[in-house]
């Protein structure tokens, strides 16, 4: 869920899981059942990843000396020791976006643009749950009369 633009903490994790367990083989999802638990979770804007503006704003706060970057070693500490603690697989993943290769350290405003320059999967589940409610007023609406 997290490489389609998702957020997710542990346990919503598990509770995917949970709700979209197969009955016949437990620890198989049966993809139907996710997609439609995940399609509705999107349309309620669910796991939405935090703003570009929440994420300048609590990088912010852990430069206050405002040099506009963080050292590899402190923001591994805070990420690998902090609230939802981020396993070594993670921080190996997230290390190329995030480190200048120059400097070796995270310049955070070139982080936050490059974690927000994929498509936002929550404006196209919005789009679809437009689509999907036309109908639904279009039964509501009395047909036209033409006129001969």
């Amino acid at each position: 869920m997290e490489v389609g633009g998702c957020a997710p903490t542990e346990k919503e994790v598990e509770d995917v899981i949970k709700a979209t367990d197969s009955v016949d083989y437990p620890g198989e999802a049966h993809l139907v059942k996710f997609m439609e638990h995940v399609s509705k979770l999107l349309m309620d804007r669910q796991m939405e990843p935090a703003s570009s503006e929440k994420l300048l704003e609590a990088f912010e706060t852990l430069d206050p000396e405002n040099k506009k970057y963080l050292t590899k070693e402190y923001f591994g500490k805070l990420m690998a020791e902090e609230g939802e603690p981020f396993t070594a697989e993670e921080l190996d993943a997230m290390w190329p976006v995030a480190i200048d290769p120059i400097t070796g350290n995270i310049p955070y405003t070139f982080y936050i643009n490059q974690l927000k320059h994929k498509p936002d999967i929550y404006e196209i589940a919005e789009v679809i749950k437009e689509e999907l409610a036309q109908p639904e007023k279009e039964k509501g609406k009395k047909p036209q009369q033409t006129m001969f």
